[in-house]
């Protein structure tokens, strides 16, 4: 698979960010993303009740994103690093235009698309919408 430079990685992070915060129709000021460190068993019911979304889920911490003023009780928010928001490769299979069309308005970063297949990255939190949607993902390698 072909590797992108640091500018492309760069503008991609950027765009997802973007796209997150506009199609929730809330400003994207009201909203920062924050590392959740699991270095303890942590409730996921309870997280999903303060935040806006879990970005990233990863074995030693989640990203969220999350109102700028909201605190959650017993838990410590940390600031991110661009290296946190990790994308992973996927194979989405679909089966009409409409499919293909919940696929785009995701975001997900497409590298290759066939005839019901599209072969590209996403973040969890996509991968998690899509799947609610009935499409079949195949999930892969961090990218």
């Amino acid at each position: 698979m072909k590797k992108h430079n640091k500018t492309w990685t760069r503008l991609i992070f950027l765009l997802c960010i973007i796209s997150v915060a506009l199609s929730k129709n809330s400003s994207a000021a009201d909203f920062v993303y924050k590392k959740i460190l699991l270095t303890q068993p942590i409730n996921l019911v309870n997280i999903e009740s303060y935040v806006n979304e879990i970005l990233v889920v990863e074995p030693n911490f989640m990203i969220v994103k999350i109102n700028k003023n909201t605190v959650i009780p017993g838990i410590s928010l940390s600031p991110t690093k661009e290296s946190d928001f990790i994308q992973r490769r996927v194979d989405i299979y679909f089966q009409d235009k409409q499919q293909l069309a919940h696929i785009l308005k995701a975001g997900v970063d497409i590298f290759h698309k066939t005839k019901q297949k599209i072969v590209g990255r996403a973040f969890d939190a996509q991968i998690k919408q899509l799947e609610a949607l009935g499409l079949t993902i195949f999930v892969g390698d961090n990218l």
